[in-house]
């Protein structure tokens, strides 16, 4: 049971940390591609909402465990 709990944690910042790198690589580029304007800027944006869904997703995961409705 621990265990399980470990790797569910684990996941958890798994995904908060790629979702952490995805959100500065994106912040990061977003000033190059506005600066070049066209479709680049869109790839920019996307990337991070791809980021900032994976830190949300963290995030959410830990808040639902802390309250409890992770456990069984």
């Amino acid at each position: 049971m621990k265990a399980m709990r470990a790797v569910g944690w684990a996941a958890l910042v798994a995904v908060g940390v790629a979702g952490a790198c995805l959100l500065l690589l994106g912040l990061a580029r977003l000033n190059e591609m506005l600066a070049l304007g066209g479709p680049e800027a869109r790839i920019a944006r996307l990337i991070i909402l791809l980021g900032s869904g994976g830190l949300l997703i963290a995030m959410l995961g830990a808040w639902l465990d802390d309250l409890g409705f992770l456990r069984r």
